[in-house]
């Protein structure tokens, strides 16, 4: 034991006070709101995600990537048995307020639609415009055939990864 590690002990001893130690380690798995983590080889499950544990839905729950690093809190005052994560070098899935509102636009895709749908907008009012289309059976057809290379079909813009 190095000399650092020998006064702090003493100084606990002296005048204890609760105190947290941090932790570097790596997610070995993720089950529901706790995680496995490797702690210098020693492998140590039920590390919770939340480090507030109360009934409400936190601002912010980030669910770590497996292989990912993680900054660990041992709340437990160095007996490593109650760990929370504080930060994780990778994400799986990010949670704002408890994700009931469904996740975030990905705002490329979203460009992306709404530009093929102004493009085939725009090819209806030119396919109208040039009188292409007739009236009647014969009308619609016509204007399904120009319509064909404007077809677009709704993509998912959502990004499942984050949830609010």
């Amino acid at each position: 034991m190095d000399n650092s590690t020998k006064i702090k002990q003493y100084l606990r001893r002296m005048a204890p006070q609760p105190y947290t130690e941090v932790y570097l380690a790596r997610v070995k798995s993720v089950e529901d709101d706790t995680c496995t983590i490797d702690l210098d080889g020693l492998e140590i499950d039920g590390v919770s995600l939340r480090p507030v544990q109360d009934s409400s839905n936190l601002p912010l729950r980030i669910t770590p990537a497996v292989g990912a690093f993680a900054i660990v809190a041992d709340l437990s005052e160095g007996h490593l048995r109650r760990l929370a994560v504080l930060a994780v070098s990778e994400a799986e899935k990010i949670e704002l307020r408890g994700g009931e509102n469904g996740g975030l636009v990905n705002i490329e895709s979203l460009k992306d639609y709404l530009d093929a749908f102004k493009n085939a907008v725009s090819n209806a009012l030119n396919a109208i415009g040039t009188g292409s289309v007739a009236s009647g059976p014969a009308g619609k057809a016509t204007f399904d055939a120009a319509m064909t290379t404007a077809a677009q079909h709704l993509q998912t813009l959502e990004d499942t990864a984050i949830t609010h």
